[in-house]
């Protein structure tokens, strides 16, 4: 019995470095999947006000490095709040796993309230899906990586998760999808029109010059 007893010892020892050594590394450095944003930012609204409910979430852009979405998680998310039935708004912004800025807003808006049991598909699922179905690649120039926004558009049955990248063309793609189903509901890209011009300055004069690749974008 002591010797079984010894090594059921050593064998939970050795199970425990296992799974630190090889836990969610993303975790470590503060990127949040869409529904860990939710939940963080939820628990400081509720400080705020018991009723508060959430209304709208995207992630944000930064220069941090880590995966940039590339997982189906950000550094940075912007959630907004209300308490129903009055002006009172909350914009919580979380940077890293902490709640950076905390923006009571006097504001007034109608917007149907999102409860995290209506979102069962969290970001890296959804993403997964719509990289497999469209192709859609990391955005490059601005709005890096991939994006997540969450709303509830008029007509609506439910919460719309709505993911951003760049297609196989580079041009700016945004796809809407159920968070429910799994549906994808629209996709929207970016395409060139018309124009093209641009101007730059040498340490002399100014110099026009059109290119296509610079034509103005258009959404269709």
């Amino acid at each position: 019995k002591k010797v079984f007893l010894y090594m059921l010892i050593i064998l939970t020892i050795v199970s425990s470095i296992f799974f630190v050594g090889f836990k969610d590394k993303s975790i470590d450095n503060g990127e949040l999947t869409l529904k860990e944003a939710i939940e963080l930012g939820l628990d400081t609204a509720k400080k705020w006000n018991e009723n508060a409910v959430l209304y709208k979430l995207t992630s944000v852009d930064e220069k941090r490095g880590g995966s940039r979405g590339d997982m189906g998680k950000r550094y940075t998310w912007s959630l907004f709040f209300k308490v129903p039935g009055t002006d009172n708004n909350l914009n919580v912004v979380i940077l890293k796993g902490e709640i950076i800025v905390e923006d009571e807003i006097i504001e007034s808006n109608y917007e149907i309230p999102i409860e995290l049991d209506d979102i069962p598909m969290d970001s890296p699922e959804l993403l997964k899906i719509v990289k497999n179905k469209y192709d859609l690649r990391k955005g490059e120039d601005w709005a890096t990586g991939y994006h997540f926004t969450l709303n509830i558009f008029d007509g609506d049955d439910g919460p719309t998760v709505t993911v951003v990248g760049i297609d196989k063309d580079k041009l700016f793609t945004k796809i809407d999808i159920n968070p429910e189903s799994g549906k994808i509901t629209s996709d929207s890209h970016k395409v060139p029109k018309g124009g093209g011009l641009i101007t730059i300055r040498n340490e002399t004069s100014y110099q026009e010059i059109t290119k296509a690749e610079m034509n103005i974008k258009g959404i269709t």
